[in-house]
């Protein structure tokens, strides 16, 4: 499975975004989704992030599924539309979970 085009970056996002969802990581330059409006107060910083890292979380474990359910590979040849597969699996949900971090962002105001 390690040998999936995209298991990597969707280990990591998993990894370090589970963090966010349960609100463990405080303010800071660092980890985190950092806008002007997040930085401003901690109800914005863990309000954006929380909703960042479950949509991160649950796009990470899609494409793991996807890639432990439908290897790209077959018999060692790599098949381009099982690749293809395996791309949106992985930057759809990704793009749905920046979709839902802007809007989230919208919704807080600024001080």
């Amino acid at each position: 499975m390690l040998s999936e085009p995209f298991v990597v970056p969707a280990i990591l996002f998993l990894v370090f975004s589970l963090p966010l969802s349960f609100n463990r990581v405080p303010r800071n330059r660092f980890w985190g989704i950092r806008t002007k409006k997040t930085m401003e107060t901690d109800k914005n910083w863990y309000e954006v992030n929380q909703t960042g890292g479950i949509g991160l979380s649950i796009s990470g474990a899609f494409y793991l599924l996807v890639a432990y359910a439908y290897p790209s590979k077959i018999d060692g040849d790599e098949q381009f539309s099982r690749w293809l597969v395996h791309l949106i699996c992985f930057g759809l949900p990704l793009l749905l979970s920046g979709i839902a971090i802007l809007s989230t962002s919208k919704k807080i105001r600024s001080t």
